[in-house]
């Protein structure tokens, strides 16, 4: 008998968004809760979900991302004869991960193995999902499930492959699609920044450039002309209340946007041959999220318009099944 089939249940957790207009005052009001943040940039804030939708035709794919992820995850289930019940439970929006540990007790969960969308620690991209699982249990009482997370998947084998898989389909699109292309690519990984006052900041930065590394060694099994290839660990996605340099300086740099802004004025004012083709990796977002598409996309797409420097963006692996296979593979070998 496969070791699953006694799992009551699984739990996906994710970060949850808006998803339609009415969702994001009341989003953002759950999000920015009790911290310190003005009414200027609480509306700044909202008006940055609007004219995303406006551009975007949506408020964020995240929601739909972690559905499909789901999907994928029970099918793997059922790959294996499993009977495990899939649950997914959001830390700011709907379905709100106390209801769903609610539903769960409910429906008679007694064990669950939990896996979050985050892939690095960190309070805000890991901890905090920790400790949002033990309230929701607190409030339930004794009748709550027992919910063990799972390790974050950082260095596992079909992670590293995944984001590698997804960098040397590029390269080959790029060379397939371009008679005079070279070979002088630079990759940037990027990743949220967060604080440096944060305690778990040199986990945080420790586990990205390990995964960055073994991400690059893979690409160079995979694809020969990634070998030797340069690569930056790059911070993106920065607060709405750092809005000066001594505030951005106490959170993770250098930015990507920094970054290609500095390299559209040095092509424009001719001062240095820039590799022109550029690759950027959101290596340390897990799924598709507004984050990605407004700051990678958009943003950088409209400062980098009419300028000699061009960049692809490889899409996160959340959706991968190799992905679903190694969640799965994570819960068999954490019973």
């Amino acid at each position: 008998m496969n070791c699953l089939k006694n799992l009551d249940a699984f739990l996906l957790i994710s970060y949850g968004a808006p998803y339609i207009e009415a969702d994001v005052v009341p989003f953002l009001e759950r999000l920015l809760g009790g911290k310190n943040i003005s009414q200027t940039h609480r509306e700044k804030a909202t008006i940055k979900y609007y004219d995303f939708a406006k551009r975007n035709g949506k408020f964020s794919p995240l929601n739909e991302q972690c559905q499909e992820l789901l999907l994928g995850i029970e099918l793997e289930f059922d790959k294996i004869g499993s009977p495990t019940r899939v649950y997914l439970g959001n830390l700011y929006w709907r379905p709100f991960i106390e209801d769903v540990i609610a539903k769960m007790a409910d429906d008679g969960v007694s064990f669950a193995k939990c896996f979050i969308t985050s892939a690095f620690d960190s309070t805000a991209g890991n901890r905090r999902y920790s400790y949002a699982i033990e309230e929701a249990r607190k409030k339930i009482g004794d009748k709550a499930p027992v919910i063990e997370r799972l390790p974050l998947p950082f260095d596992q084998p079909l992670f590293i492959e995944s984001q590698a898989e997804k960098l040397c389909d590029e390269i080959i699109r790029q060379k397939n699609n371009n008679n005079k292309y070279k070979p002088e690519t630079s990759i940037f990984f990027t990743a949220h920044s967060i604080p440096k006052s944060d305690p778990f900041v040199e986990n945080y930065v420790e586990q990205l450039n390990f995964a960055c590394r073994a991400v690059m060694e893979k690409c160079c099994s995979i694809c020969q002309d990634l070998c030797g290839v340069k690569w930056e660990l790059l911070f993106q996605s920065q607060p709405i209340n750092s809005g000066n340099h001594n505030q951005n300086s106490q959170w993770l740099e250098p930015t990507i946007k920094d970054k290609i802004t500095t390299l559209v004025q040095q092509t424009t004012e001719k001062e240095i041959n820039v590799a022109k083709n550029i690759i950027i990796s959101p290596i340390g977002f897990f799924c598709e999220s507004m984050e990605t598409v407004n700051d990678l996309d958009f943003e950088l797409g409209d400062i980098c318009k009419n300028s000699q420097v061009k960049f692809a963006r490889v899409f996160t692996v959340g959706t991968m099944p190799k992905i679903y296979k190694m969640i799965v593979q994570l819960v068999n070998e954490n019973r």
